[in-house]
């Protein structure tokens, strides 16, 4: 509530992420103690560069209706997918999922579940 005086809300939004950024950080130090799996930051990384850098392009979008708030979104969704696509992020298993999921296979997302 002290940033939103002075900077509107971009100061809510500043504040909003360093609170939930030190309760991701004290939540994964807590959890590191009682559970064990492997995290690949090296994805993470790449995940939060292709969201960054899609945040900064879509902020250039006007938007000022639902006809444009869509198109923000939509462009958000290529414009990060493009993004992780270049980073090479995703590997075969992600690539059959998705593939499977459009084509409506059941079995075939079952198999790359597995």
């Amino acid at each position: 509530f002290t940033l939103i005086p002075t900077f509107g809300i971009i100061g809510a939004a500043l504040g909003t992420l360093t609170v939930y950024a030190t309760a991701l950080i004290a939540t994964i130090i807590y959890s590191s103690r009682f559970l064990s799996f492997p995290i690949d930051w090296r994805f993470a990384v790449k995940t939060i560069i292709a969201s960054s850098l899609m945040s900064i392009i879509i902020s250039f979008f006007p938007v000022e209706g639902v006809l444009q708030t869509v198109l923000a979104v939509v462009g958000g969704v290529v414009i990060y997918l493009t993004f992780m696509l270049l980073m090479k992020s995703f590997g075969q298993r992600e690539k059959e999922f998705f593939l499977a999921f459009f084509r409506n296979s059941d079995e075939t997302i079952e198999k790359s579940i597995i």
